[in-house]
């Protein structure tokens, strides 16, 4: 009971230091969320800039920034680890080092919340010993697994959703480029007709749109479209815009070939999956129907037996 109460004496301490730091890191946090907000009412496009928060959800998402901030200044957190919660932030649309700062900042207080809550209620349980250590030790692994895991769930969930969405998103640009637009409005376009059909693709496109409209430097708009989310045909299809612009090849022509490339593969991917079909079949056949049609075949035989007997 004394190592339960000193640990979470100890989690305490660490918890109130952070939030010295947070509050002496106040302004800077203030004016980072404020420049956040506008970069992200930028990416979002004209459809989210005016969408308000409530002030108790937004209270709580500067809280866990301030504490994700801080980590980041400090150098807590790897480079690494940074990136990959980069890219996991901006594959469910959070973009900017708020969203960094504030997944950071969530999975460190729930690693310092959820062993203190798990370890007062194996006390209040009359749990001592080993069983309070194995329930702080398993609340600090779920705090550490499951945001991650929560996230990289939706992240998947919507990289699918943009990978069915890319080949209608292709197919219009070619319209619209073989109209006599150029890139800038038929991306723009596309954006806009896309928006009720395939709102994850309109989002990535409204993002690239945004951006070239702020800089000049279309290949590094175009190559950040296609890093930014870690999709292979993204890539790809940066790589053949920034090819075209760069050798002044017809602009039509790169994007019917790429779009034929991308509905080819969509037909491997199903033929692949129709071929393990039979594969698949094998166990629900061997479980449930190869058992009946043995007992049809061979139950009067052995009726017959039994009665012989």
């Amino acid at each position: 009971m004394t190592d339960s109460r000193v640990t979470f004496a100890l989690m305490l301490a660490f918890a109130v230091l952070f939030a010295i730091c947070i509050v002496m890191l106040n302004g800077r946090v203030r004016q980072a969320e404020l420049v956040a907000r506008r970069v992200r009412s930028v990416n979002a496009g004209p459809a989210r800039a005016g969408r308000g928060r409530n002030r108790p959800v937004a209270s709580l998402m500067r809280l866990v920034a301030g504490v994700g901030v801080v980590l980041l200044r400090f150098g807590l957190v790897p480079r690494k680890t940074q990136h990959e919660a980069k890219l996991l932030m901006a594959g469910v649309n959070m973009r900017g080092e708020t969203a960094v700062a504030a997944f950071v900042g969530g999975k460190m207080l729930l690693l310092a919340g959820l062993p203190a809550v798990a370890l007062a209620l194996a006390s209040a349980l009359g749990q001592t010993g080993y069983i309070e250590l194995v329930a702080a030790a398993g609340g600090a692994i779920v705090a550490l697994v499951a945001p991650a895991m929560a996230m990289g769930r939706r992240r998947r969930r919507r990289l699918a959703a943009i990978d069915r969405g890319l080949p209608d998103a292709l197919d219009l640009l070619v319209i619209c480029v073989d109209a006599g637009l150029a890139f800038e409005p038929a991306l723009e376009r596309v954006t806009r007709e896309l928006a009720a059909v395939h709102p994850e693709i309109a989002e990535e496109f409204a993002v690239t749109v945004n951006e070239l409209h702020i800089t000049s430097d279309r290949r590094a708009v175009l190559m950040d479209m296609g890093a930014r989310l870690d999709v292979e045909f993204l890539r790809r299809l940066a790589s053949t815009l920034v090819q075209s612009i760069q050798i002044g090849a017809p602009l039509s022509r790169s994007l019917r070939v790429l779009a034929q490339e991308l509905r080819q593969e969509q037909m491997i991917g199903f033929e692949a999956r129709a071929a393990r079909l039979p594969v698949m079949l094998t166990i629900p056949m061997v479980a449930f129907i190869m058992p009946t049609v043995l007992l049809i075949v061979g139950g009067p035989a052995a009726v017959q037996l039994l009665r012989m007997q």
